[in-house]
């Protein structure tokens, strides 16, 4: 009986720390779509864009 009890309270805590890290990450997925579609919509992704790929061909060393 004891042992049953406290088999019931670990499975109830992992399933209660596995939808904890289930809605991070949901609440995560969430956010990262509203910031891509901001910046699909207003234009800065392509700026974004712009200036890392500038940083990258000035820094590139070429090695041939």
């Amino acid at each position: 009986m004891m042992n049953r009890m406290i088999w019931r309270t670990r499975v109830r805590l992992i399933v209660n720390a596995l939808s904890a890290v289930l809605m991070v990450l949901f609440i995560y997925a969430v956010y990262y779509s509203a910031v891509q579609i901001y910046y699909d919509k207003s234009g800065q992704n392509n700026k974004f864009i712009r200036s890392v790929m500038t940083t990258l061909n000035c820094t590139r060393v070429d090695l041939w």
